[in-house]
């Protein structure tokens, strides 16, 4: 059954959906691009790549799907961004990724609910969904809580001794820093407004991924099946977001929802294979990119050290 439906997917529809995962990541990194500072044209091509390499991280590492995007905010600090203005953009997208991803999960159980299953509620993994949907929930509202809350201020009115200051004046420093890059932010309302846009194109862009596969392996659904299968298999996937790349968890609720709306195994089978395929396709050339940043990053700032011994040789 595996074997055929691999020999049924072939490379026409993962070429197609590898290309294709290419309008999801310019969507999220639009997205991205809007919460960054004010006033300053980032370019689109570096984002889009540094995107594309905390995908990878994410859906390849046990990083709990947020290594990838400390790993994207660590780049754009080393490319100019002051490291305050880099962390609160990274983590208003997480709060606007996040809240978006509740919306394309309702939407997705309205969209299995309007497909006409029969008997659907008690044939989905209906604990599994409501739970993804409530952990993203949670995360949105306590990555808005991070966004809100004045952790500079707080410490170092925390701090009680003269010498307790001294000691932690760098860290207060610096999350004073990060509090008025939190503040700046939340205040650029229009900003967060088309982050939340963008970010829930990206989600639902994702539908194409699952109609392309079905439609090219002879298994064609609509759009609302589609959306779905795609939906719900995200929310559940967040529900497992201690299973490294979901791996299982994905495939199983990709077969579950298959089956309820009428696909055969064999598609369901090719178009889970080929969400697994293109994740290791895109994604370990990502990784080798990230780890070429990583290189490179060293040594840039290694470079200033080595100036500044041959120059304190000189003078002496």
């Amino acid at each position: 059954m595996v074997r055929r439906a691999i020999d049924l997917l072939g490379v026409l529809p993962l070429a197609s959906i590898c290309a294709y995962r290419m309008v999801t990541l310019a969507l999220n990194t639009r997205s991205w691009q809007a919460l960054l500072p004010a006033g300053e044209r980032w370019h689109f091509a570096p984002l889009l790549r540094y995107r594309w390499i905390g995908e990878s991280i994410n859906g390849l590492f046990p990083v709990a799907q947020v290594g990838g995007d400390v790993a994207r905010a660590r780049l754009l600090t080393a490319r100019g961004v002051p490291a305050a203005d880099a962390a609160a953009a990274m983590i208003a997208d997480l709060f606007t990724g996040v809240s978006t991803q509740v919306i394309f999960g309702i939407a997705g159980v309205i969209a299995l609910a309007s497909a006409g299953a029969a008997g659907w509620l008690g044939r989905v993994p209906a604990r599994e969904i409501a739970v993804g949907l409530l952990l993203a929930a949670v995360t949105g509202i306590g990555l808005y809580a991070l966004l809100r809350a004045g952790s500079g201020r707080l410490l170092s009115r925390a701090l009680g001794s003269a010498r307790a200051r001294s000691l932690s004046l760098k860290v207060a420093g610096t999350l004073s820093r990060f509090d008025d890059a939190k503040t700046a932010l939340l205040g650029r309302r229009r900003a967060l407004a088309a982050a939340f846009g963008w970010h829930c194109l990206g989600w639902f862009s994702q539908v194409g991924e699952t109609w392309i596969v079905l439609a090219l392996v002879g298994a064609p659904v609509s759009f609302t099946v589609a959306l779905a299968i795609e939906a719900l298999t995200a929310a559940v996937r967040g529900a497992a977001f201690f299973v490294p790349g979901g791996v299982g968890v994905q495939e199983i609720t990709v077969l579950s929802l298959c089956r309820l709306v009428g696909v055969g195994v064999e598609p369901a089978l090719a178009l889970g294979i080929a969400k697994r395929a293109r994740e290791l396709i895109i994604g370990a050339p990502g990784v080798m990119a990230w780890l070429l940043a990583e290189r490179d990053l060293r040594r840039l700032l290694r470079a200033p050290s080595r100036g500044d011994d041959a120059g304190s040789s000189a003078d002496a």
